[in-house]
């Protein structure tokens, strides 16, 4: 990240915090360890002025309660125009069988249509652009870049 920018990293992992902790000693940061999921970070996250989230292959390992959930909360912490950007491994009915094959045995077990992700940001007032990008890999894999944009 830029100088500047300031840092909210959310994550399960100890050991991931720690490595995001190293850099970003240069800028104010706030790194919590919990589950998206979990509405207890809204506390101390406060409200989020010009924001820009990122949530690069996380979805597709989330249940769909928990999916809903963590967009419920990004969607109160969040000012009307900050963004949401995620990335993750998608079916359509374009997706090749060896493309299916692959997502299907990624480690993330609810792989889910692009229909289910844009309904659940919609839901939750979030307007949604969308693309489905394919072979992005050396191996065939479909992935689903959203941009969520909250709105007023």
């Amino acid at each position: 990240m830029p100088k500047g920018v300031n840092y909210i990293g959310l994550d399960t992992s100890p050991k991931y915090l720690e490595k995001a902790r190293t850099r970003t000693t240069d800028r104010e940061s706030k790194l919590i360890l919990t589950d998206i999921a979990n509405e207890q970070w809204t506390h101390s996250a406060g409200k989020l002025n010009a924001a820009l989230g990122l949530a690069l292959g996380i979805y597709h390992h989330i249940n769909d309660r928990q999916l809903e959930e963590t967009i419920s909360n990004l969607s109160a912490v969040l000012q009307p125009g900050s963004k949401i950007v995620s990335l993750d491994p998608v079916i359509d009915t374009r997706t090749t069988k060896l493309a299916n094959w692959f997502a299907k045995n990624d480690r993330g077990q609810f792989i889910r249509e692009p229909d289910s992700y844009v309904e659940s940001f919609r839901k939750y007032g979030f307007s949604v652009k969308y693309e489905i990008t394919r072979n992005s890999f050396r191996i065939p894999y479909d992935l689903l870049l959203i941009t969520a944009t909250k709105e007023s």
